[in-house]
């Protein structure tokens, strides 16, 4: 993405989300979010090279499931220094749900990727317009497999550190 076509991205960001904020004074409404998705929408232009509307229900769908998932990661995290709880009935801890959570996320990434892979052929390096697309066209260019240069890397890059973006994001609104 070069640097006309990212100024150009970056300003209908902020066009957008200009647009969510109320028009008069006396409506309340969640700054925070409004930011989260504004921000979120941003990250999955860059990483998926698509924006989405603050409305799209695959956009909402993601991001409920990516913050369920934190949620859920941090109770098991405080659930796992009492022992005592694995063995209670039930799933208190959220690890069924944490699971598909991570299911769907999974999911969509694999969705993302495959069609990026199938559009590949017609892609020229000038029209890159996203880090999947400029993964995908460096790893025929790197053979040592000590790079990391692989599918496997590439989803463990998407969902072991996207999800961390968004939580750098939500906490950054949070306080």
């Amino acid at each position: 993405m070069g640097k006309s076509s990212m100024e150009g991205f970056l300003q209908y960001a902020i066009d957008s989300f200009l647009s969510k904020l109320p028009k008069n004074g006396a409506k309340s409404f969640d700054f925070a979010e409004t930011m989260h998705r504004a921000s979120s929408n941003i990250i999955t232009n860059l990483v998926f090279g698509e924006r989405f509307d603050h409305d799209d229900p695959e956009f909402n769908t993601l991001l409920s499931a990516i913050k369920r998932m934190m949620e859920l990661t941090m109770k098991a995290m405080v659930f796992k220094n009492i022992p005592i709880i694995g063995w209670l009935p039930g799933d208190i801890t959220g690890s069924k749900e944490l699971a598909e959570k991570n299911d769907y996320v999974y999911g969509y990434v694999l969705k993302k990727i495959k069609e990026h892979q199938d559009n590949l052929s017609n892609l020229e390096p000038e029209d890159i317009q996203c880090y999947i697309d400029q993964y995908l066209l460096e790893m025929p260019n790197r053979t040592d497999p000590h790079e990391g240069f692989n599918s496997k890397k590439l989803i463990s890059n998407l969902l072991y550190h996207q999800p961390t973006l968004y939580l750098k994001i939500d906490t950054k609104m949070a306080g």
